[in-house]
């Protein structure tokens, strides 16, 4: 992982203080994100990671909170902060 992890909402609230404006958040099952997300996906390689990411334990503890700093090193900007960037 390599950071502090964060969800979904964490993403859409970082978002909505990156743009300064506050949006409609809502939380989606995941059978109806799967249904909203197909139209989307010719090959459904994001519903695979999807169920990749949900089944947990995939190397994730192999590493600490710190090693992607380490390997940048600087630590990493708060989340808010990255989106905005990038935006």
């Amino acid at each position: 992982m390599g950071r502090e992890s964060f969800t979904h909402l964490d993403l859409a609230y970082a978002l909505e203080t990156a743009i300064g404006k506050s949006m409609k958040i809502a939380e989606v099952d995941p059978k109806m994100y799967q249904v909203r997300l197909e139209p989307f996906s010719e090959t459904n390689f994001e519903l695979a990671m999807q169920k990749y990411v949900k089944n947990g334990n995939n190397g994730e503890d192999a590493v600490t909170k710190t090693d992607f700093e380490t390997v940048l090193g600087h630590p990493l900007m708060p989340l808010a902060n990255a989106a905005k960037s990038i935006l």
